[in-house]
């Protein structure tokens, strides 16, 4: 390869066809799929550029905004907000001083909430960056935040 990190990406691509798997490394390589990144990708697989944009807003892993070091997902499935998420929810975003969708000023968290997660026996639940963290409350979040740089 040539060194061009999208070129391997897309060379990749080409040899499996997972449109996620390329997306989702685009995203961790670039910090997020930005438009002009969206219109490059589309143009090299010869797709439009609103296939991909449908592909990128119906899957909450894949953000066109610039992400923090760490993601954090709650969960809002029925499970999780009978489970006392809303009130996990209002936790993280005290502590964090955000609201879903943004990231902190210092690049350190961005949160985001999604469907469910897969710990509707241990709700509330929520992901960071790909560990999953189950049976919450508002009196854990400060310890489970502290634990990421």
């Amino acid at each position: 390869m040539d060194g061009d990190p999208l070129a391997e990406l897309l060379a990749r691509y080409r040899e499996h066809g997972d449109l996620l798997a390329l997306l989702k490394e685009a995203q961790a390589t670039f910090g997020g799929l930005s438009p002009d990144l969206l219109g490059v990708i589309a143009k090299a697989l010869d797709r439009g550029v609103g296939d991909l944009y449908g592909t990128v807003s119906f899957y909450s892993f894949l953000a066109r905004a610039p992400l923090g070091r760490h993601t954090l997902r709650l969960c809002q499935s029925v499970p999780c907000r009978l489970g006392h998420g809303d009130a996990l929810r209002a936790a993280v975003e005290r502590a964090l001083k955000l609201k879903p969708g943004e990231t902190t000023p210092d690049g350190r968290f961005t949160l985001q909430v999604t469907g469910c997660l897969g710990a509707c026996g241990q709700s509330p639940a929520m992901i960071v960056d790909e560990q999953r963290f189950a049976s919450l409350d508002e009196a854990n979040v400060g310890a489970l935040l502290a634990q990421f740089d």
